[in-house]
């Protein structure tokens, strides 16, 4: 009796240990190739990926069985054995029999017998790479948030993710919609289950948004905020609207500084300054061009389209997180070779105020939402402050500029709610909100300025000092 309660009790501590052991390697794009030079990351996800890939809460889907990713001979997605005369993929048995598994056209499966005519490529020269690429992306976005919020993952569903939306897929899901209207563009859509859709470039179909690392981290921002808040996907507010689409563009900011590689590519862009416009600061390059590190030009009628509006948010939040950055780095006189370290910690701590602040915001404004991120204590109260006005959110003013942006947008869809950027078709602006926007800042102006129209290069007015 002893002896078979030892055994069991070897027995399960080896099936725990090995749980514990279990991990799969893989490479995602760090950003995209034009920017970072093809720069490739190298991630430790510690679960058993199955190939597709799929794991516990992410599938890849795919109808072209050459995107279908299948695993290497350790178990990976990271490098394959080839046979060097016939150039196709030798994948792995191991120990498993697959005697009718056929993963794609050009790959064929070597059951016995030794190879000596074989070489090694990376996943990243394979055809299946941008599926391996985006499930890495989106699996490293949620263990960011999850390291952060710890019951985040117990909260959320399986996300389902089309990183090649084609024709014929889009069709079987949305036979109400155009598959060309959405050229050139990305998606979240709730509504069937968390799904994540990314279509071909408009002018190169072979390339496809799921190339773009922030793109990738963009759409999972959106599924992130849904599991945190779900009060903000059917408002009609446009300020909540355009808070998901910050969301968003913030979650990609996050994801790239949470990467050493990229953080120290960040820094030697900038030159320590993370005023400067870089790869960082401009989400989705060659899709919708959006630049954080750019000041709102308050001479100009904003509009209150959503992905137009969130811009002001997106920007006083990375303005706060770029003048935290060198407050510290003042503050601690840290030495250049530390400064990775540095940035990786005012990331962390920015990145847990604007978590902590988008839970515990009403979120009926951006001033709103402001007032809650100054509350949370963990940034110095001015800096947050200056950042928002700098982009005309005035935190001491009741009034909120973007309330007068009521007016739906008719023929804006409801998936576009969630996507990177705006249909192809020009959509309308509200044209009535000049003499509504001079009188609020006629009476705005009599409590407090929104601050001073800046042109590149120009001093500020606060303490803490910038250099664009």
């Amino acid at each position: 009796m002893k002896k078979s309660i030892f055994l069991c009790l070897i027995s399960l501590f080896y099936l725990n240990f090995s749980a514990l052991c279990i991990k799969t390697e893989l490479l995602i794009r760090a950003q995209d190739d034009e920017t970072v030079g093809g720069l490739k990351l190298r991630i430790s996800i510690p679960k058993d990926i199955q190939d597709g890939p799929a794991g516990e809460n992410i599938e890849v889907i795919t109808n072209n069985r050459k995107d279908f990713a299948i695993k290497d001979n350790d178990d990976n997605f990271i490098l394959y054995s080839v046979d060097a005369k016939t150039n196709t993929l030798i994948p792995s048995i191991n120990n498993r029999s697959y005697p009718h598994r056929f993963p794609g056209d050009s790959e064929q499966i070597i059951v016995s017998g030794r190879r000596k005519d074989i070489k090694h490529i990376g996943v990243d020269q394979t055809a299946f790479f941008d599926s391996v690429s985006t499930f890495g992306t989106i699996w490293s976005v949620l263990n960011m948030y999850e390291n952060d919020l710890p019951g985040l993952a117990l909260k959320r569903g399986k996300i389902r993710v089309y990183p090649h939306m084609t024709p014929s897929l889009f069709s079987e899901l949305y036979p109400e919609l155009k598959y060309d209207d959405f050229k050139n563009n990305a998606f979240y859509d709730n509504r069937r289950g968390h799904v994540l859709c990314f279509f071909p470039v408009s002018s190169e179909n072979s390339k496809y948004t799921s190339q773009y690392f922030d793109i990738v981290a963009h759409e999972t921002g959106h599924y992130v905020l849904n599991v945190l808040r779900p009060d903000l996907w059917q408002s009609p507010s446009s300020d909540r609207k355009a808070f998901h689409e910050s969301f968003g563009d913030v979650t990609a900011l996050f994801s790239v500084l949470s990467f050493s590689e990229l953080r120290q590519k960040v820094l030697e862009k900038t030159e320590g300054n993370l005023h400067k416009s870089s790869f960082l600061s401009i989400i989705g390059e060659k899709i919708v061009d959006r630049d954080a590190s750019q000041c709102t030009d308050l001479s100009v009628l904003p509009s209150c389209e959503q992905h137009d509006l969130s811009e002001r948010l997106t920007r006083a939040i990375y303005g706060t997180l770029a003048d935290f950055f060198n407050v510290e780095r003042g503050r601690h006189a840290i030495n250049p070779l530390s400064l990775d370290l540095l940035l990786k910690n005012t990331t962390d701590t920015v990145r847990k105020s604007f978590l902590r602040a988008t839970r515990s915001s009403e979120l009926a404004s951006f001033i709103d939402f402001g007032r809650s991120l100054r509350e949370e204590g963990r940034l110095p109260w001015d800096l947050v402050h200056s950042n928002f006005l700098r982009q005309q959110i005035d935190l001491t003013n009741p009034l909120s500029l973007p309330q007068i942006c009521l007016k739906e947008d008719k023929d804006q869809s409801t998936l576009l709610g969630c996507s990177t950027g705006r249909l192809q078709k020009t959509l309308p602006l509200i044209k009535d909100l000049g003499s509504s926007l001079g009188s609020l800042r006629l009476e705005s102006s009599e409590r407090k300025p929104y601050g001073l129209p800046r042109s590149p290069g120009s001093g500020s007015s606060s303490s803490y000092f910038r250099n664009y």
